[in-house]
């Protein structure tokens, strides 16, 4: 009986997860704005690196109703999410998006719309890989250069592959 139990668990949270994704894409459809910014970063070179339309919906609604003054997202990447955001901010919203790779930062710059750029403050900062003796046998990263000044932050994204290089070297962290 567990198993049948089990089963049919799976199958409703299957059932539930496919009814969120057709929700999600209905909100994507009827939102032109959010699927003409889309438009511009999936028929780029970059394509394969910018997140889903679930994905993208989500983010959206969720700063929608959030509505966070200051936004930090670390790991501008090509630019997709931190334009996602900059179009459901409110007026007075501002984002700081950091970047470990300069050629990020361009390709962000050269793909999000002009006037969602008033809203964003483009930031590179070398990357810092730390040990911490409370934690044996872990890095973590960090950016050198955080904008603490720049805060307080209401939101906080954190987006990017997890590869960070530091003087010449390349770590996976987790």
């Amino acid at each position: 009986m567990a198993a049948t139990g089990s089963l049919l668990s799976t199958i409703l949270g299957a059932i539930r997860e496919n009814r969120q994704e057709r929700r999600q894409e209905r909100e994507f459809r009827r939102n032109k704005a959010l699927h003409d910014l889309y438009a511009i970063f999936k028929h780029s070179l970059e394509a394969r690196y910018i997140i889903s339309k679930g994905d993208t919906t989500e983010l959206y609604q969720r700063i929608r109703s959030l509505r966070p003054e200051r936004i930090l997202e670390l790991g501008s990447g090509s630019g997709c999410a931190t334009a996602v955001m900059a179009l459901a901010l409110p007026a007075e919203g501002r984002i700081v998006s950091m970047e470990q790779w300069e050629r990020c930062l361009v390709l962000s710059k050269r793909l999000i719309p002009s006037k969602l750029q008033e809203k964003i403050k483009f930031v590179f900062s070398p990357p810092a890989v730390f040990e911490d003796e409370r934690v044996p046998f872990m890095r973590f990263a960090d950016y050198r250069d955080l904008p603490l000044a720049e805060g307080p932050f209401e939101f906080v994204l954190v987006d990017g592959t997890g590869d960070w290089q530091e003087q010449g070297n390349i770590f996976k962290l987790p």
